[in-house]
């Protein structure tokens, strides 16, 4: 379902003995025409981090491009937060994420509480032709050092990938019709790879998305505007 939102305003005012109409159109857009972004929170405890998230594709209103902020659910063991950002470019579609992830609670008596490393991955990307394809963080995953109050190392490994379904559309397009960004930590006694990770289910908490920043601006925008759009020009 499409969600839109607009504020049309038409301003008259009259300075210096001539009179001046201003039209002033606002349309912000949240998901128009692509729909709203689907966050689904499944893991947040000492050891494990798992959200993913799902949207509909990117947005061909205006102004062309959607951004979504998601924010940390507070009181869990695993501080994140992420920024997508959707946008129509004149030949292609573009989707790019950035997470920040800093693990505050360990599972171990040793782990040293928060982790002061925080850390911080991105992934963008622009299609050249319609298919469906996977991104990953170069390495997968992405190592963060824990440290403990015991000689060795704990690592927090960080996993970032979306998978993105690309369409033709018109006079050549390619549209992003559909993606999933999964985000997924780990805390391990070892590096993961020679030391595997055991992952913990259950536990509440995760990420939700902020208000729509542009969409905000406009309702206090058309706030301040509504006395002038009532007052009628004088002759």
């Amino acid at each position: 379902m499409q969600c839109r939102f607009m504020v049309l305003l038409r301003v008259t005012f009259r300075r210096h003995c001539a009179r001046c109409c201003v039209l002033l159109t606002l349309l912000a857009s949240t998901g128009a025409g692509a729909g709203p972004i689907v966050i689904t929170n499944v893991v947040d405890n000492p050891t494990s981090f798992f959200t993913f998230v799902t949207g509909a594709g990117v947005s061909h209103f205006p102004p062309f491009f959607q951004i979504h902020s998601l924010v940390d659910i507070p009181g869990t063991p695993w501080v994140s937060n992420s920024r997508i950002v959707e946008s129509a470019g004149f030949t292609a579609d573009s989707l790019s994420v950035t997470w920040d992830m800093q693990h505050i609670l360990g599972p171990h008596a040793e782990d040293v509480n928060p982790n002061p490393a925080v850390g911080l991955l991105s992934l963008s990307f622009t299609p050249t032709a319609a298919g469906v394809f996977s991104l990953f963080t170069t390495p997968f995953p992405v190592p963060v050092t824990h440290p403990i109050t015991n000689p060795g190392t704990h690592f927090d490994l960080l996993f970032l990938s979306m998978a993105v379904n690309v369409g033709t559309g018109v006079l050549g397009h390619l549209d992003i019709n559909g993606y999933t960004i999964d985000y997924r930590a780990e805390h391990c006694e070892g590096n993961g790879v020679t030391t595997p990770c055991t992952p913990v289910p259950g536990g509440v908490g995760g990420m939700n998305e902020a208000p729509e920043p542009t969409a905000l601006s406009l309702v206090m925008l058309s706030l301040l505007l509504l006395p002038y759009a009532r007052r009628s020009p004088r002759g």
